[in-house]
């Protein structure tokens, strides 16, 4: 497999753009998929220096409903100009904020269902895991289980006319089984990175990892959860980690330092072959 990294926040050389936000373009054997799609336009335009052919996606997966990762999903639909199936979880549509000293912001999908259908979305809902092509799944909901991983306070949704801290029960991850083991994409890993990696090895019924890849929200974890993090990510004795987006800066040199062999950065315009 082949992933080109659309948009994160940062860039790899010039001629490229970064903001805060994740689109990855996945080559998977004879099928392309876009998982997620950044923050807004800017995923057509970096697509389009790259080269990448958007129009040739076979499906978008959306990893969860938070704005930096499903807000540039209309202007790629305008691009794709066909009618194209897009995977994500039910509660993306939940009214979903972010709580700080100044009040709610919100953080969630920022177009209605019915424009995105009417520019070509047929979305594909489910909570549960799900198969989207040969040896690819979509884990749905992960269980959460480690003491030490916990989804920020700061992150709300609407219950009725409150708002109530959010589960975020739309985080999900691609996994993808190679011959050198498995694959975990991830958006935001809101669930936990050990969570989900666990999850995906139970799921695919695995002890083999071969490459993480994507946001591992560790831009705001203590120095003893990053500690228990990588602990946690060397007994899986994984070969690649793809990093960026929430992973933070400081977390990402300690992971760089923890495995330099292993860890590489996400920036707007590598390739990576897998």
């Amino acid at each position: 497999m082949q992933l080109t990294v659309l948009v994160n926040n940062c860039v790899h050389r010039p001629g490229l753009k970064a903001e805060h936000g994740l689109s990855l373009w996945l080559e998977v054997e004879n099928h392309a998929y876009l998982f997620d799609t950044g923050a807004s336009g800017l995923v057509v335009e970096n697509a389009r220096t790259l080269g990448v052919p958007l129009e040739k996606a076979s499906a978008i997966i959306l990893s969860h409903g938070h704005y930096d990762h499903t807000g540039g999903l209309l202007a790629v639909l305008k691009t794709i100009k066909k009618k194209v199936t897009i995977f994500a979880h039910p509660s993306i549509w939940e009214k979903k904020g972010h709580l700080s000293e100044v009040g709610i912001r919100n953080i969630g999908i920022p177009f209605s269902k019915e424009v995105l259908a009417e520019a070509g979305a047929d979305f594909d809902l489910f909570s549960g895991p799900r198969a989207i092509g040969a040896n690819m799944w979509l884990t749905g909901e992960i269980p959460r289980k480690t003491v030490f991983e916990r989804v920020e306070s700061s992150l709300v949704h609407a219950e009725g006319n409150s708002w109530k801290p959010d589960p975020i029960l739309d985080d999900q991850a691609l996994i993808i089984k190679t011959q050198k083991g498995l694959v975990v994409i991830t958006g935001c890993a809101h669930s936990g990175i050990i969570n989900t990696i666990t999850y995906s090895l139970e799921y695919a019924r695995t002890d083999r990892l071969y490459a993480v890849i994507g946001g591992f929200h560790l831009w705001h974890a203590s120095k003893e959860q990053l500690r228990l993090t990588m602990e946690s990510i060397r007994a899986f004795k994984p070969s690649y980690l793809i990093t960026g987006h929430c992973t933070g800066l400081t977390a990402a040199m300690e992971l760089k330092a923890f495995f330099p062999q292993q860890c590489h950065f996400l920036d707007v315009g590598l390739k990576f072959e897998l």
